[in-house]
């Protein structure tokens, strides 16, 4: 997931934005009409971005259908249903608007039919960054924006309260915070150079089946063995010398925002849980890159995953846990 963000969780998003002070998400089609008009040179995409665009949209929106659960969100203190594929099946094969906000570092789409928006970090002559992708219940993109911000503001003295706080209980932590600010200052604003609105034509959700590992590209592969390292890694943790993990890894494509691999082990009473993989770009070399995001473990979380793993498995790994 994970990239996902709905309104409920907002509240746990603002102290990240007020921490960080992020002015927008660095990770950031068939037919197009421009209506905006984008005035600088940074403020219109390039032929390796453009060609990107019209690849991971239909690409990111299926993966968001095939992975992603339906769920409830609040809107104006009301509990909505969120169901993307329910909400995506209503506009197969037929054209819905798509706002392009681009910005030096970052372009977003929002797709206010399916309550969706993607950012993508922008590569320039490498492209696009695979999506990060949120899903709202507001009728726009803006009003989720406006909502957001009206959170940050309500929250704001509370959060700058807790610090003061921190700072009287835990001088020395306090000091190391600041320390870890000074080293790492929030990036400058990527503010919005242009703006425009595309026609943008749904295609129609088809079921994805498998590929094998020879067919693959050797980007796929490095991509791969990214993955790979990464369950390792995580196997290190909390694990007993000599105890057995099994991973089950699913297909994937370069450009997927995410993976969720299935793995059985001493985590979580020994049954299964999903360790959920992120994928990027890296903005100098335009490698694609694998980081873990988190661990989870709740059976309702877990369970409707389980199968789609499964169907879509492509290596079954047996772990020992390192001395």
């Amino acid at each position: 997931m994970s990239r996902v963000l709905f309104t409920i969780s907002v509240v746990f998003l603002v102290a990240l934005v007020i921490v960080f002070k992020l002015a927008t998400s660095p990770k950031a089609t068939n037919s197009a009409v421009m209506v905006g008009r984008l005035e600088t040179h940074r403020a219109r995409l390039t032929e390796a971005e453009e060609r990107d665009l019209e690849k991971l949209i239909p690409q990111t929106l299926s993966w968001i259908a095939t992975w992603i659960q339906p769920t409830n969100c609040l809107v104006n203190e009301e509990i909505h249903k969120l169901d993307f594929v329910e909400t995506y099946k209503k506009y197969e094969r037929k054209e819905i608007e798509a706002g392009l906000e681009v910005h030096e570092r970052s372009l977003v789409v929002s797709l206010d039919s399916l309550h969706t928006s993607l950012s993508f970090a922008r590569l320039y002559d490498a492209g696009l960054s695979p999506a990060e992708f949120n899903l709202f219940c507001e009728n726009s993109y803006k009003e989720y924006e406006a909502e957001v911000s009206r959170l940050q503001e309500m929250n704001r003295p509370r959060y700058e309260e807790m610090l003061k706080e921190q700072r009287v209980r835990d001088s020395k932590s306090a000091e190391v915070m600041d320390r870890i600010r000074k080293t790492h200052p929030p990036p400058p604003e990527d503010g919005v150079m242009g703006e425009e609105m595309r026609r943008y034509r749904m295609t129609q959700l088809t079921e994805r089946g498998g590929s094998e590992i020879v067919d693959w590209s050797d980007e796929k592969k490095a991509l791969y063995q990214r993955v790979l390292d990464v369950i390792r890694d995580q196997t290190k943790f909390a694990c007993e010398r000599g105890e057995a993990v099994e991973a089950t890894i699913p297909d994937f494509n370069l450009g997927d925002p995410a993976m969720y691999v299935l793995m059985r082990g001493p985590f979580y009473g020994g049954g299964n849980y999903i360790e959920w993989i992120d994928f990027d770009r890296n903005p100098s070399t335009g490698e694609y890159t694998a980081r873990h995001m988190k661990s989870f473990g709740l059976p309702d979380e877990v369970q409707p995953l389980v199968p789609l793993i499964k169907r879509r498995q492509i290596k079954q790994l047996h772990l020992r846990c390192p001395a």
